[in-house]
């Protein structure tokens, strides 16, 4: 069960990004899936793990693009990676003190966030990147 699909509109036009990107909708899925099959408590934390410990490598990943080419918004784009990461683990430590329960909401969160930063952040760079031989 998807409650998210990637298509063209989410390119980015760097092959290696846009297939990150396919994995991190992966596995966003994946933890919709379990959520909606009623996976255990121990399935969904290590999902959510699975999903942060990925996101950091893919931010790593667009970040050292981003230096290696002086991106003019790094800082900003770099700011919008650690916030996600930061709310992750409110989220993780929420969960953990019986403060949030794992829910479609916070699957809704993860989704709209991906979207709309790879629509209007990631995007932001694409050609810049794409200007200097980056594909």
């Amino acid at each position: 069960m998807e409650i998210i699909r990637w298509d063209q509109e989410f390119s980015v036009g760097i092959e290696g990004i846009d297939k990150q990107h396919q994995s991190l909708f992966d596995a966003i899925n994946d933890f919709y899936s379990n959520i909606n099959r009623k996976g255990s408590h121990e399935s969904l934390m290590l999902l959510l793990n699975k999903l942060k410990d990925y996101s950091v490598y893919h931010f790593q990943t667009e970040e050292q693009l981003m230096q290696r080419y002086s991106f003019p918004g790094y800082a900003s784009h770099k700011k919008q990676h650690d916030s996600f990461i930061d709310k992750i683990n409110d989220i993780e430590q929420r969960i953990k003190t019986g403060k949030l329960v794992i829910s479609i909401e916070v699957t809704n969160f993860l989704k709209e966030w991906l979207v709309n930063h790879i629509l209007k952040t990631d995007k932001s760079y694409s050609a810049f990147l794409q200007s200097r031989g980056v594909h």
